[in-house]
């Protein structure tokens, strides 16, 4: 194979760890949840209790979520090669 006009020395595809993409997905879903956090606090004292509890409700699947996570070893560091 060539790249840019010289050989290349290697193999230019490698495995991935699965954790890796699993991490990045997981920062992704707890990112957009700041996505909603925010525009929640600021007109909070517009949207009432309903808007409360359902923020509450979103929160309590998204520990959820989190603590499965953490139990199923997905954070885990691994320095095996």
């Amino acid at each position: 194979m060539r790249y840019l006009g010289k050989a290349l020395k290697e193999q230019v595809w490698r495995l991935f760890d699965i954790r890796f993409y699993l991490v990045s997905i997981l920062f992704i879903i707890f990112d957009l949840e700041v996505t909603f956090l925010f525009p929640w606090a600021v007109s909070l004292n517009k949207i009432g209790l309903f808007g409360f509890w359902s923020m509450m409700v979103f929160l309590f699947i998204l520990t959820i979520g989190f603590v499965y996570e953490w139990k199923k070893g997905v954070k885990k560091p691994s320095l095996k090669r």
